[in-house]
């Protein structure tokens, strides 16, 4: 099955399946499918997913057990390589609790040929934040501790990331949950020997909102979008421009319609500079909404009713990835 154009969105059930879907450009949602891939041994933690249009996708799964973590690439023609160690090239780091990744620049890797490259980051059973590159030629930079080069922030709970390519200066965007729920963010300048800069905390910029328990964030153009969870399940949206200016946190669902209490939450962005979210709720319902360049939201739409069951009563999804 060929790689489409739109958004494909993964998910991680209670019982450690990994299911996707896809979302095309022009709203319609293909069917859910399960992932099956015998060389991911037992069940997946957590999930991170980076695709580019119809190139290709690269997916990285931790283990629920053991916290190891996976690597899988799928080319335009939708054949996906076996899921692969990434510490026995990148490693050993202590488990991992999560994970996410994002695509880079592009590398020559010799005969004119180019490939992507993909950054990874990691959130650790300590609470320790790790960083590596894999290489358009297959080959993984060392796991290094995003802490020890930006700065101390104590212990984390979990971490997502979004690249921009710019015109003079690439930048990796880095988002971290600490484990006394404040949200945390840093920059990997890729084009200036890169350079990290030290933490800040978003809600000194973007205003004091509460615990924060999950985020995820996403680049369009220049501007970073984050969405983050609070400890009351709310649903928190912010911008960050170039000038490192953030707008206030807004909750999502007083435009997007109320849908109770969520606990997950993955973005994206889409097609006319749209940002794609998809949430998972208490009650295990997967939502849809997206917001517009205007800064409207369109309400939120059952996922499941228009791609099908995602899992099984039994084992329900409660991680998702874009």
């Amino acid at each position: 099955m060929a790689l489409g154009n739109g958004n494909y969105v993964f998910f991680v059930t209670d019982d450690g399946q990994i299911w996707f879907t896809r979302r095309a450009v022009n709203g319609s949602w293909s069917p859910a499918l399960r992932l099956q891939n015998p060389a991911l041994s037992g069940a997946a933690g957590d999930l991170a997913v980076s695709h580019l249009g119809t190139a290709e996708m690269q997916i990285l799964a931790t283990a629920a057990f053991g916290g190891g973590l996976w690597h899988s690439l799928w080319d335009k023609e939708g054949k996906a390589t076996q899921f692969g160690d990434v510490e026995t090239q990148a490693g050993q780091c202590p488990p991992f609790l999560g994970v996410d990744a994002a695509h880079g620049s592009l590398q020559s890797i010799g005969g004119g040929l180019t490939r992507w490259q993909l950054h990874v980051v990691g959130c650790d059973v300590n609470g320790d934040l790790w960083h590596t590159l894999r290489y358009g030629n297959g080959a993984w930079s060392p796991f290094g501790n995003i802490e020890q080069q930006a700065s101390d922030i104590g212990s984390t709970r979990s971490v997502a990331c979004a690249y921009y390519e710019g015109p003079l200066s690439d930048q990796l965007h880095v988002v971290a949950v600490t484990n006394d729920y404040r949200l945390k963010h840093t920059t990997l300048r890729v084009s200036t020997n890169d350079s990290w800069s030290p933490f800040i905390d978003v809600e000194m910029m973007a205003g004091e909102t509460g615990s924060f328990l999950q985020a995820s964030c996403a680049c369009i153009g220049p501007d970073l979008h984050l969405c983050a969870i609070t400890g009351d399940g709310n649903a928190e949206h912010a911008v960050r421009t170039p000038a490192g200016a953030w707008t206030p946190l807004g909750d999502v669902e007083t435009q997007a319609g109320d849908v109770g209490q969520i606990e997950y939450v993955g973005c994206e962005a889409g097609a006319q500079k749209t940002l794609q979210v998809v949430v998972v709720t208490s009650a295990q319902r997967v939502l849809h909404t997206q917001r517009s360049q205007d800064g409207s939201w369109t309400p939120f739409r059952d996922v499941e009713g228009q791609c099908g069951s995602i899992g099984s009563s039994a084992a329900r999804p409660r991680r998702v990835a874009l």
